[in-house]
């Protein structure tokens, strides 16, 4: 196409400059008349020409223009695709942690437990009814230091991160005060609450 462009260009600026010498060269008189009427269709057939050759050629200059427009379309649906992936990922992450910090606030606030764990799993099918509603939860907890003791001792404390909680010192427990809460504040079953309690 650009091409195209570029040869019909440079046709109508050498019939122009042939025009214009032709003009300058030209004795005035009465056949000045039919000449200037010649050069005119000549120069019509120019820039008629190239149109021409294009409907010859079978060249469908709407097919041209909508497919450039449709690639454009394509590439420009898939940017939007990976930015609405992206952003569906960092709107889960800060849902799950502002669940996270609900769950410790209200474990802490309620109980004579410090939150030393937390893994939670969402529903997260679009799908489904419940999607975002919290279908397991497991809680490894601490007891709380008592603040009215002067004496304070501080000990090198190595903290493992597991997601099975199998650690010696932590113990499973069924308080069921922590249960009941958080199943009646997040709408879990008491049955998917795992509670570690360190011994």
């Amino acid at each position: 196409m650009i091409s195209f462009l570029k040869d019909w260009a440079i046709n109508i600026a050498i019939i122009s400059i042939f025009i214009t010498i032709l003009e300058i060269i030209m004795p005035k008189g009465p056949l000045k008349g039919y000449i200037n009427v010649i050069i005119g269709l000549i120069l019509i057939i120019v820039l008629i020409n190239p149109f021409i050759n294009l409907i010859s050629n079978n060249i469908d200059i709407e097919k041209e223009v909508f497919a450039n427009i449709n690639s454009y379309n394509e590439e420009n649906s898939v940017v939007k695709e990976s930015f609405k992936e992206l952003q569906k990922d960092q709107i889960i992450k800060t849902y799950k942690e502002k669940v996270k910090k609900n769950i410790i606030g209200l474990v802490e606030s309620e109980s004579k437990y410090k939150v030393e764990d937390i893994n939670i799993t969402i529903n997260l099918n679009e799908d489904e009814k419940d999607f975002g509603k919290l279908k397991k939860l497991k809680l490894n907890l601490n007891k709380k230091k008592d603040k009215n003791k002067s004496n304070i001792t501080i000990e090198d404390v190595e903290v493992s991160i597991s997601e099975n909680f199998n650690n010696k010192n932590y113990k499973e427990t069924n308080d069921k005060k922590i249960l009941n809460i958080l199943s009646d504040n997040f709408d879990i079953d008491s049955n998917n609450i795992l509670i570690y309690i360190n011994q």
